[in-house]
């Protein structure tokens, strides 16, 4: 059996390495060990956000990234609720609130959840990302997440805005980014962001590059800033042809042999067939399930 999020962090990384740009001192880019973290501290922090142009919609949002060589501090705690004492996982890897490493421009990691679950659903993927030098940012998409009560929104609602809170995030870091009183810095490269998505994430990662043409609010655009797509078990049904075929950039889909949720054929084997980037790789993962791709 796979072991959850480590069985995809290796190919993950792979495909995000097409943005990735070397880091100071770093001659080549050794294959990492998929079952250990890579030679940076991991740094961890929260923060929320809110998008003014969509009724102030907020955005609670995770954030890894590549710390300072002598960060030190308390373990990160992931807490899932609390009913007398906080419940949650305590990390191995990651400081909470620690000083960020001083190397500029790192390329960014955006990653989406599956539907109904949360930003902390796949830690070991984002821990070792970070390890390897990315800085990578995940929000609970407000109205289809654990602790949210979806209520009458109609699914095509739901789905119209994961890119949406993608693109908004990606605004709000770049932004500070700029900022000369922000942790970020000069820490991000523009020109190397990548987006991860899981289930219906998967699906929201694939339309940051083929755009979603059935919005009811209409039609949501590609964000041309995104450079690399990883959809891990995404829903690609609602995708037009033409969409699909509009995918230039490098792509690897991810998904389980077992999975009957969003099984590999037809969903990701239509998808993979129709893009036409040159960088287009598929990994299907032997005896996974739909949730092999999560921590929790």
């Amino acid at each position: 059996m796979p072991s959850c999020a480590r069985c995809f962090a290796t190919p993950a990384m792979l495909a995000l390495a097409l943005v990735y740009v070397p880091l100071a001192g770093a001659s080549t880019l050794d294959p990492p060990d998929p079952g250990g973290v890579g030679p940076f501290v991991v740094g961890h922090t929260s923060f929320e956000v809110t998008d003014p142009d969509r009724a102030d919609r907020r955005l609670p949002v995770e954030l890894w990234y590549p710390a300072a060589d002598d960060a030190v501090g308390p373990a990160t705690f992931y807490e899932l609720l609390e009913i007398i004492l906080p419940f949650g996982i305590t990390s191995d890897v990651a400081i909470e609130d620690a000083p960020i490493t001083h190397i500029p421009f790192l390329p960014l990691v955006l990653f989406s959840h599956g539907s109904g679950s949360i930003n902390i659903q796949s830690i070991d993927l984002m821990e070792a990302l970070a390890s390897h030098g990315f800085v990578v940012a995940s929000p609970n998409h407000t109205g289809n997440s654990t602790f949210d009560e979806e209520g009458d929104e109609p699914f095509e609602d739901i789905a119209t805005d994961r890119p949406k809170d993608i693109s908004f995030l990606i605004d709000h870091l770049l932004s500070r980014s700029f900022d000369p009183a922000d942790m970020l810095f000069l820490k991000l490269n523009p020109f190397a962001i990548g987006v991860v998505g899981h289930s219906l994430g998967g699906f929201a990662a694939l339309s940051m590059a083929a755009g979603y043409g059935e919005s009811p609010f209409g039609p949501v655009p590609p964000d041309r800033r995104v450079r690399a797509i990883v959809p891990i078990s995404g829903s690609t049904d609602w995708f037009l042809d033409s969409e699909l075929e509009s995918v230039k950039i490098p792509t690897l889909f991810i998904g389980g042999t077992l999975d009957t949720a969003v099984p590999i054929d037809p969903d990701t084997v239509r998808a993979f067939d129709l893009i036409r980037s040159r960088h287009k790789y598929r990994a299907d993962i032997i005896d996974a399930t739909h949730t092999h791709f999560a921590n929790i």
